[in-house]
């Protein structure tokens, strides 16, 4: 069984995501983690952030797991991780949370909904030229889910850009007319202060 207190136990973590588990109990270590998270000081402490880095994948797996419980509970996690772990710690999980959260918002009908999960992982590490990278990476994949990416991204960057307007390196009409045309890369840019 997992422990709430004290030390965590990544390995036992770790066991309790792997999908053969009870969704029960991928759900308790979900909420174990987030716990974990917002606990004094573990944002900073060496044995955390190797020990999030150990669950990122499957963490992210959760996401889009069939449950809608799980899939919330996991939203839930990546959210309290991005609002709690610093910069340099969360950096390296960016590529693999937002990833799983895109595709979730593709999945999902309530795409708003979804989208208030994907917001404090943009928010907390704004990183324009992530976003520009990205698009550019992606630019020569032709898969379906690079297109439902494309389809709900504006959703979330519609949303920093109306708080974030210096960000913005194209008007509000524009975002969604690059959406149509699913070429995003230009959407998000460093802004020169």
């Amino acid at each position: 069984m997992l422990k709430s207190k004290g030390p965590y136990n990544v390995k036992a973590i770790e066991s309790s995501l792997q999908n053969q588990v009870d969704w029960m109990k991928r759900i308790q270590a979900l909420q174990l983690i987030q716990a974990w998270a917002k606990s004094e000081k573990a944002h900073s402490s060496p044995e955390f952030v190797n020990g999030i880095h150990q669950l990122r994948d499957l963490v992210a797996e959760q996401v889009a797991d069939i449950r809608s419980s799980v899939s919330k509970e996991a939203s839930l996690t990546i959210s309290i991780l991005a609002n709690n772990m610093k910069d340099a710690a969360f950096g390296p999980l960016v590529d693999v949370f937002l990833t799983s959260l895109l595709k979730a918002l593709g999945i999902t009908i309530e795409a708003d909904g979804s989208a208030k999960d994907v917001n404090p992982v943009v928010t907390r590490l704004y990183q324009p030229h992530y976003f520009q990278n990205r698009w550019q990476r992606r630019a020569n994949l032709k898969e379906a889910r690079d297109l439902r990416e494309c389809t709900f991204t504006p959703v979330i960057l519609r949303k920093q850009l109306k708080t974030n307007v210096k960000h913005a390196a194209v008007p509000m009409l524009e975002l969604d007319k690059l959406a149509i045309q699913g070429d995003l890369r230009g959407c998000v840019s460093p802004v020169n202060a």
